[in-house]
């Protein structure tokens, strides 16, 4: 037995989008009772997050809910931005368990918090489980807790998404059972006779040719291919006929191969960055996370374009992965720089997926960042679509 449903609601009573929502998803499932839920919700609905929660309890008649806030929600449905909405998936089966959790202090723990919460969990099996989290990505780090991760379970894929707002709160909400916290990290273990697939698309193309980082400390980048980094960055402005860097530093972004030892970004290989500043009396560069010297690194700029026909082709590969056993539901962490502010309109993304699997429940949200797997473990992304296929 394996059955799944997923309902969204825009009504702007909290109370009643969530019981609208959660009433589809079972209906849809044809369930009596769930083993678990996913609940995704916007931040119109933050002061009532509690009572939202202990509503979808009551319909689902299952305490086993995990989620975060959101700047918007991706549905069967469609995609809401900005909006009031509340989306639910259900699930119960007898082969698949997901077990829930939330860890908290995330900012003062980093590593620590990752042991923790492998600590909470029953141990996984590499050849079937799987973790899916959503951090608060205001206190994340990223670096010593995916690090943290891997020590404690090598091997186990990991996905999900950074919890989200809409620029009002500068803080994200994380929340398992009817608990709602900040500054944490909450998620699920996927365990027992499943079949999963993941793949994740980048919004982002290069431009140029590669560079080499070969003066860096941090998230400062002094120089690259043995040029101060600013004169690299204004030559391209320059190139581009950019007004000012502040336009440049708005339009360019910095890619970086997933697996450290490649000297150029491969399709689907690599990851994005922000550039958060520059300074010319030092001729450097911030970048959005530690840069390593010796790391190969191109610059690179959001296409509408491209991301669609590497959206395209991701969902296409993992469909072939797929063929012999098809999915059950998919869950989808779409960063908040796609959707319609890539796309010029909502639902391309959406529309992708369902061509290529038209009555999949789906359920996700939009992201401050996006976790899937790499080359050396698990990569935090920025600009990327990470989607999840689950099945038995």
């Amino acid at each position: 037995m394996f059955k799944v449903g997923v309902g969204a609601s825009t009504e702007k009573a909290t109370l009643a989008a969530a019981a609208t929502a959660a009433r589809r998803a079972m209906d849809r499932a044809g369930l009596a009772q769930a083993d678990f839920a996913l609940v995704f919700a916007t931040i119109p609905h933050s002061s009532l997050y509690g009572r939202m929660l202990e509503r979808i309890a009551e319909i689902t008649r299952t305490r086993h809910l995990v989620g975060c806030s959101a700047m918007g929600i991706v549905t069967s449905d469609g995609e809401v931005e900005d909006e009031p909405a509340v989306a639910v998936l259900v699930l119960a089966s007898d082969t698949l368990t997901a077990t829930p959790f939330l860890v908290r202090s995330l900012r003062r723990q980093g590593g620590l918090a990752a042991r923790r919460m492998a600590r909470m969990l029953p141990a996984p099996r590499l050849s079937q489980d799987f973790l899916m989290l959503f951090p608060d990505t205001m206190t994340l780090q990223a670096g010593p807790f995916l690090d943290g991760l891997s020590q404690s379970w090598p091997g186990v894929p990991v996905v999900g998404g950074g919890a989200s707002e809409n620029g009002t709160q500068m803080h994200t909400y994380q929340w398992c059972g009817t608990e709602v916290a900040s500054d944490a990290v909450c998620g699920a273990l996927f365990s027992g006779g499943l079949n999963r697939a993941f793949g994740h698309t980048v919004a982002c193309r290069p431009i140029g040719e590669p560079l080499l980082v070969t003066r860096a400390e941090g998230h400062v980048i002094f120089e690259l291919s043995g040029r101060p980094a600013y004169d690299v960055f204004t030559g391209l402005a320059q190139e581009w006929a950019l007004p000012d860097l502040r336009s440049a530093a708005g339009l360019f972004f910095l890619g970086f191969p997933c697996d450290p030892s490649h000297t150029r970004l491969a399709p689907g290989e690599y990851y994005v960055r922000n550039i958060h500043g520059v300074d010319p009396q030092e001729g450097s560069l911030l970048a959005g996370s530690p840069v390593r010297e010796g790391q190969a690194v191109s610059f690179t700029v959001r296409d509408p374009a491209h991301a669609r026909r590497d959206m395209e082709a991701m969902v296409g590969d993992l469909a072939t992965v797929c063929a012999g056993r098809p999915p059950r539901f998919a869950v989808y962490f779409n960063c908040c720089g796609r959707g319609a502010s890539l796309y010029g309109r909502p639902n391309v993304d959406r529309d992708i997926i369902r061509a290529r699997f038209k009555d999949l429940p789906l359920i996700g949200f939009f992201t401050y960042a996006e976790i899937g797997p790499a080359a050396d473990g698990q990569c935090l992304h920025n600009y990327t679509g990470v989607l999840a296929l689950v099945g038995d």
